[in-house]
């Protein structure tokens, strides 16, 4: 018996020292779920196995995209965009895929306090995690090498303005990179709703880039076809802790999640804002500010107000060059109803003010984000 209780003793003094030993960039190191999650998805799942395995491209930026390619991207979005319009979203979408993880790492130092988490693997039933998951640096570069290798693939197929630097606008506002957040209104890294993914997986709307990406047979697409095979079968619903882990999970969730927010984004792009803002992009198809104006309205489709309140934003707004339109929307903007139609940009701005006050340590860095926004994060 006290051979027993000596080593027993002994293991728990191990596992103590080791959750010690755990560098946090946020979080509590004795709450290890996260980053055993990850180390078992090293060693089980063929999607981080992947992940870890390939070397991260940069997309490289091109000034005059090629026209096939422009008509093949374009093929499904609503409306006659002219060439110009196409060019200027096509280069302005042509940027690095990868975020710089110190921009990732300085919005992951917000916490909200008493989210919910899920514990996953499924295979334990799914439930509440405790609070205050350790995230670690290396969780963090590894969701960055996620959205690079899906971007490398979506920016193939996407006419839309949705960019690596826009999605890290909404990822640190959603959950600040805490990959198991889950709560009433969202679940993951993206806080994505069944709506959402219901809205992805709808024939007339996002399935028709899900099924590009997925039957791609370039290495590029490789990432996406191992993740959403299955889900061209089957809508992966979010009704029970078991389930939301298939959106949350590292080394099959998490991926997911980063694969249907960057669908989700083009989706309401393309199928409710674009169709209404045609006449607008060609007239101002060369004007600078036009593809950013794009991603913000985007932005606002993804918040709480959905594209109804983006699209009442349009109306307001598209007698407005695409310069003072972009003034027009750092300003509340209220609804009939008395609603903030822009809370959701405010409160981007917002989180991205602090991370760069706050939490942005190198000078040369913090400089170009206060001149350049989220886009200097991407390398």
């Amino acid at each position: 018996m006290t051979r027993f209780l000596f080593i027993a003793s002994g293991i728990f003094l191990a596992s103590q020292a080791q959750a010690n030993d755990l560098q946090c960039l946020v979080g509590d190191s004795s709450r290890r779920h996260l980053v055993d999650t990850f180390n078992q998805a090293k060693k089980e799942s063929k999607i981080t196995q992947l992940i870890l395995q390939t070397k991260t491209q940069n997309a490289t930026e091109s000034a005059a995209p090629c026209a096939d390619c422009l008509d093949e991207k374009s093929k499904g979005m609503p409306g006659k965009f002219n060439r110009d319009a196409l060019a200027s979203i096509a280069k302005y979408a042509a940027t690095p895929a990868l975020i710089d993880t110190r921009c990732m790492e300085a919005a992951a130092q917000f916490v909200a306090k008493g989210t919910p988490e899920v514990h996953c693997p499924e295979s334990g039933g799914g439930g509440d995690a405790k609070s205050d998951s350790c995230v670690t640096s290396e969780l963090v570069s590894y969701q960055s090498q996620v959205i690079a290798s899906l971007y490398r693939c979506f920016s193939k197929f996407s006419p839309s303005p949705v960019t690596p630097a826009g999605l890290f606008e909404i990822h640190a506002l959603e959950s600040a990179y805490k990959p198991n957040f889950s709560s009433r209104k969202g679940h993951g890294l993206g806080q994505v709703t069944n709506i959402f993914i219901q809205d992805v997986q709808q024939a007339n709307r996002g399935r028709g880039l899900l099924e590009r990406m997925t039957t791609d047979p370039s290495p590029d697409c490789a990432l996406a076809r191992e993740i959403s095979g299955l889900d061209l079968k089957r809508t992966p619903p979010l009704s029970t802790p078991k389930d939301r882990c298939r959106f949350t999970q590292i080394g099959d969730g998490l991926e997911r999640n980063i694969l249907y927010s960057m669908i989700g984004l083009d989706t309401m792009w393309r199928k409710n804002l674009s169709p209404m803002f045609v006449g607008y992009s060609n007239k101002f198809a060369q004007h600078p500010d036009l593809p950013r104006l794009m991603e913000r309205l985007s932005q606002i489709s993804y918040g709480p107000d959905g594209p109804v309140g983006a699209r009442a934003v349009i109306r307001l707004g598209r007698h407005l060059s695409p310069d003072r339109f972009l003034q027009f929307l750092d300003s509340g903007i209220e609804s009939e109803s008395g609603s903030n139609l822009n809370r959701y940009l405010l409160g981007i701005a917002a989180r991205q003010k602090d991370i760069v006050n706050d939490y942005i340590k190198d000078p040369d860095l913090k400089e170009r984000m206060k001149t350049q926004g989220a886009r200097a994060c991407l390398k």
